[in-house]
């Protein structure tokens, strides 16, 4: 009911005022419900986004693993034909040396593949969840827009200029090495 229509009616002030306070809080309830509504909105979108950057991460995590399987086949194979070429390498004179190097090969092979392994990556397996990571609000300084640079130490001017003074002494200086070389 608008304000206006109220003013139209043929009752009593009292009453008009009655009916105007009722459109106010009826007005005002449905801002409330709007409110509630945009805020419920906003929070399932935020939630949407967490869920598709999470589901990202577990993809990337299960990339991650296949090429560290893929890197661990790839240095064997790496590793087997640096000791084949060695037992082939006709430099090597002896057959003992020849398998003291093979053996040095093979241990920095296994060595790799024991770093690779041993590498820490995000599993995937928990249907794209970010290894720890909780979502949380940014930081209040990230929400501001303000940030100092270079807090640590402060650095001495650089020189960007050279003096032509320089140069000439500096060719002097070549020029009595020049001579002192010669013969």
């Amino acid at each position: 009911m608008e304000l206006r229509s109220i003013e139209s009616m043929k009752i009593t002030e009292e009453q008009k005022l009655k009916l105007k306070e009722s459109a106010e809080n009826r007005y005002q309830a449905l801002v409330k419900q709007n409110a509630k509504k945009t805020t419920k909105v906003i929070e399932v979108t935020e939630s949407q986004k967490l869920s598709i950057i999470s589901n990202f991460a577990g993809a990337v995590g299960k990339l991650a693993n296949e090429n560290k399987q893929l890197a661990v086949a790839q240095t064997l194979i790496n590793t087997y034909q640096g000791v084949s070429e060695v037992m082939k390498d006709k430099t090597i004179p002896s057959t003992a040396l020849k398998f003291v190097a093979a053996g040095t090969v093979l241990a920095g092979g296994l060595a790799n593949v024991k770093n690779i392994l041993s590498t820490k990556l995000p599993t995937g397996d928990s249907g794209g969840s970010i290894g720890g990571v909780q979502a949380q609000a940014p930081a209040p300084a990230m929400l501001s827009g303000s940030f100092a640079l270079g807090q640590g130490e402060e650095q001495k001017p650089l020189k960007a200029y050279v003096v032509t003074d320089e140069i000439t002494d500096s060719q002097s200086g070549l020029n009595k090495i020049r001579e002192r070389a010669t013969i």
